[in-house]
């Protein structure tokens, strides 16, 4: 028995076409189709060679080799086990991940997605798994309408959340479409009607209460409670930014330029600027000015007495005067989520907030302030560049968005913040803050001798 991988002469109208095994012996000669589908490359009847896959991406390539490598397994059990020709087909005819799921998210669905995002559609596989009792998943499973239903039911009764459920669907939904695009199954998924629940729940915007949040900071006990509670009143001031942001924001400084700020910000002052959201085009420009100046010289100071000694690689140079963290999310991703779980129950200790709670708070008292349309578009992130070029009349846009923003700080008690804040560091940390800040070193002796007295704190 000989089998090869060929490519079909047929294409279609994007100049795909099928992989098919091509089985031959004596007499007889079968063409079976192998699911898999390519970019056909002009030649008729291409012979897939095993040490000859260049022409491919490395999503084809890993399932062209595991095609070849069936192949082989096929001749061999043909002749261990005496197989018939049909016995020979059926066998080849099983989809090439027809019995692991998780091995075609872990080997060919994650290829196209972030470290974070593979770990997060693995992770849904594993819940399909414990939810039906099974040890290992396949396609055919999970294509048995009844069998989602089941998976629902079960999640259901051991109180998992409405809304935990409905990701867990659409997540696998997600990578059932994606493996009929890559050829895996040819059979449509389909979640079954009404599967999907609006969970009834009532959204209770957040009031920000200044004076709740003076009697929190004035009630911290520890370092890290005061710190988390920095953090939040950080992420507010920045326009509401998410703990990613917090990571990731990068800076334009003031001898730089770029569109945007020859158009609309101040060029005396440098920016951090970020993306309102992961899909979105719009970008976030806020100001370095006094108040988040302060505020990121107190954190990042904080973060090099609690994570200096284990984690310096994770903090930003003390040369960077306006950033914080320097590493990346993705493939510091156990230490990021590890993080912010830690610094989350932090604040949780001391108020009634989270984290992702800044977005609206910050949103709720901008929606307070009488701007104009564009002003207000630009404030809250809703507007790509293209549009802030078209919409003329720059250097009014700019004074209303200095003024919105001044009014917010004004409306949220932000100086006092930062005050009662920097009060409550230096009764826990024995010293001002301000005064012995990571930002006001220029020297590396000027920084050894900061850290000398970093070493010498108790953190509570």
């Amino acid at each position: 028995m000989n089998i090869r991988i060929v490519i079909s002469n047929y294409k279609n109208h994007d100049n795909i076409s099928k992989v098919l095994y091509d089985c031959s012996e004596n007499k007889y000669r079968k063409k079976l189709n192998t699911g898999i589908k390519v970019k056909n490359i002009g030649k008729t009847n291409l012979r897939i060679r095993e040490n000859n896959l260049d022409n491919f991406t490395i999503e084809k390539q890993v399932l062209l080799n595991k095609l070849i490598d069936k192949s082989k397994e096929a001749i061999k059990k043909y002749k261990s086990f005496n197989w018939s020709h049909i016995e020979l087909e059926n066998y080849l005819k099983e989809p090439i991940y027809k019995y692991s799921v998780e091995y075609y998210v872990g080997d060919i669905f994650s290829k196209s997605r972030t470290v974070i995002t593979s770990k997060d559609y693995l992770n849904v596989v594993k819940v399909f798994k414990k939810y039906l009792k099974k040890k290992t998943l396949t396609f055919d499973y999970l294509l048995n309408s009844q069998k989602i239903l089941e998976f629902k039911f079960n999640a259901q009764k051991n109180n998992v959340k409405q809304t935990s459920i409905n990701s867990y669907l659409k997540k696998i939904k997600i990578i059932m479409s994606q493996a009929k695009k890559d050829g895996i199954i040819s059979e449509r998924f389909i979640l079954p009607k009404h599967i999907l629940e609006k969970p009834n729940r009532v959204r209770v915007q957040p009031e920000f209460n200044i004076n709740e949040v003076i009697v929190s900071i004035n009630q911290c006990q520890d370092i890290f409670q005061i710190q988390a509670i920095t953090i939040f009143i950080f992420l507010i001031a920045n326009h509401g930014m998410n703990p990613r942001n917090l990571i990731s924001y990068q800076i334009l400084n003031k001898n730089q330029s770029n569109v945007i700020k020859s158009l609309i910000l101040d060029n005396q002052y440098n920016y951090l600027f970020f993306k309102k959201s992961k899909k979105g085009k719009a970008i976030k420009y806020v100001k370095v000015n006094y108040q988040i100046l302060q505020l990121l010289s107190t954190l990042k100071s904080l973060f090099y007495i609690t994570h200096f000694k284990k984690y310096s690689e994770m903090l930003a140079p003390f040369t960077e005067k306006n950033k914080i963290f320097n590493f990346d999310i993705n493939k510091n991703y156990n230490f990021y989520k590890n993080f912010w779980n830690f610094y989350q129950i932090k604040l949780g200790e001391m108020s009634n907030y989270n984290f992702s709670s800044a977005k609206p708070l910050f949103y709720g008292a901008l929606e307070e302030i009488d701007m104009s349309r564009i002003t207000s578009q630009i404030m809250f992130g809703d507007v790509p560049q293209e549009i802030i070029v078209k919409s003329g009349e720059f250097k009014k846009i700019r004074e209303k968005i200095e003024l919105s923003e001044n009014k917010v700080y004004e409306k949220l008690k932000l100086n006092e913040l930062i005050a009662v804040c920097n009060n409550r560091i230096s009764i826990l940390l024995d010293f001002n803050i301000s005064e012995y800040s990571v930002n006001n070193c220029d020297t590396t002796n000027q920084f050894i001798t900061l850290m000398r007295k970093y070493d010498g704190c108790i953190l509570k």
